[in-house]
């Protein structure tokens, strides 16, 4: 497997970033930050977010099912582009980053995504988010655990999961990989 981390960056599966979109690594605290603005948008504190890799992700880490490469739970919401700018708790390497990164997607963005994009930045409770990589858990696995047969994982993105569906699908990702790590 090419990328363990199974991270979205420049010059791989297509998304052209020079931060890890989202970035669990740089800030001492996960970030979302330029994709998914339109989801960005929607959340509120407390909300839980579960990545899995994009299609051509999976394809080139030679995945056969959806994994579950992380979650982040929002502790807090930068609201505009200046505000993470102006933040010192992001290193100026992330925010040069940031600049560029968000830049070059405004260039290619329509009019409603242009407008959302650079809004809604998300930042991770970094004691009650996880990025797993190619660590991660199967998805129909954490699904069918949790109790939740009637999630159709052939769909970009998922449904929005009610609190106590968030919570069971949360609690069955943990168990499976604890489970994973006592094998190992």
């Amino acid at each position: 497997m090419s990328d363990r981390q199974l991270k979205d960056e420049r010059g791989r599966t297509g998304c052209r970033v020079l931060n890890p979109d989202p970035d669990f690594w740089e800030n001492g605290f996960p970030v979302w930050a330029i994709c998914g603005p339109q989801v960005r948008m929607t959340l509120d504190v407390d909300d839980v977010l579960f990545f899995t890799p994009t299609v051509a992700g999976s394809n080139a880490a030679r995945l056969k099912t959806h994994l579950c490469t992380g979650y982040l739970t929002v502790s807090e919401i930068v609201t505009t582009d200046a505000a993470l700018i102006a933040d010192d708790r992001f290193t100026n390497r992330y925010r040069r980053n940031y600049r560029i990164d968000l830049q070059v997607h405004l260039k290619d963005d329509c009019p409603r995504t242009r407008i959302q994009r650079p809004r809604n930045v998300i930042i991770g409770d970094p004691k009650r988010s996880a990025w797993l990589g190619q660590n991660g858990v199967r998805l129909a696995e954490a699904l069918q655990q949790g109790g939740l047969r009637d999630i159709q994982l052939n769909a970009r993105v998922i449904r929005a999961l009610a609190s106590d569906e968030v919570a069971r699908l949360l609690a069955a990702i943990r168990k499976l990989r604890a489970s994973a790590r006592a094998l190992s």
